[in-house]
């Protein structure tokens, strides 16, 4: 009993290991490139409804059909990342924008993806005062594995999905699927910090970062 507890714990710290190690460095390069870019930008305004933010630095706006949603795509290196904000009058409509979202992935295969919930998700700390949830999920078709996270908050009256899809590479994707091992990457998590707080005018300056202190546990219900 003592050896599968000891098992256990070592497997979650090398996940965490694993999971600082790859990230850490592309968010150093990130951080790196938007402030040396940013004073030469002029930044330009996005708007769903009465709420206004704005728009995602180096991202460019693509085609989507889901209601009061903006879609965002932005590659970086040979990471290719998908960025929604949705302020819905209704329900949320996640279904659609998973398979839209696939959909520019791979054209042939977006309906065939197969999303789970990652219960324990690995999640880098967005500060905010703003109490939020989060939702972390994986897409698998049987050949490609893609990593959805979301984080919703209400502002004004209005409920805000703030998030970003991007297709896991370099692991071993049908073991990853099958343990819902998720997490997030740089460029996706410092959109959102800087999305939300453009929303919601907490700190000063327009681009915000996230921080590598994660915790693991429950996506539900957190304010990190």
């Amino acid at each position: 009993m003592i050896n599968i507890k000891l098992n256990k714990i070592f497997t979650i710290l090398l996940i965490v290991f694993s999971f600082l190690m790859a990230n850490s460095q592309t968010n150093a390069q990130v951080e790196q490139t938007e402030k040396s870019s940013a004073s030469k930008k002029q930044t330009s305004s996005c708007s769903i409804g009465t709420i206004n933010f704005t728009c995602p630095d180096g991202f460019t706006k693509e085609e989507t059909t889901v209601k009061n949603t903006l879609l965002f795509r932005k590659e970086y290196m040979d990471l290719v990342t998908y960025l929604f904000v949705s302020v819905p009058s209704g329900n949320f409509e996640e279904a659609k924008i998973k398979e839209t979202i696939a959909g520019k992935f791979s054209p042939n295969t977006a309906k065939k993806f197969v999303w789970k919930e990652v219960k324990n998700p690995l999640l880098m700390n967005l500060e905010s005062s703003y109490k939020k949830s989060a939702k972390n999920l994986l897409g698998f078709d049987g050949k490609r594995l893609f990593n959805y996270l979301d984080r919703s908050f209400s502002f004004k009256n209005k409920n805000i999905f703030v998030g970003y899809v991007y297709e896991m590479k370099d692991v071993d994707v049908e073991n990853h699927f099958k343990k819902g091992l998720g997490g997030e990457n740089a460029v996706g998590c410092n959109a959102v910090a800087s999305i939300i707080n453009s929303v919601t005018k907490e700190k000063e300056g327009e681009k915000q970062y996230c921080s590598l202190s994660i915790t693991i546990g429950t996506a539900k219900k957190i304010n990190d």
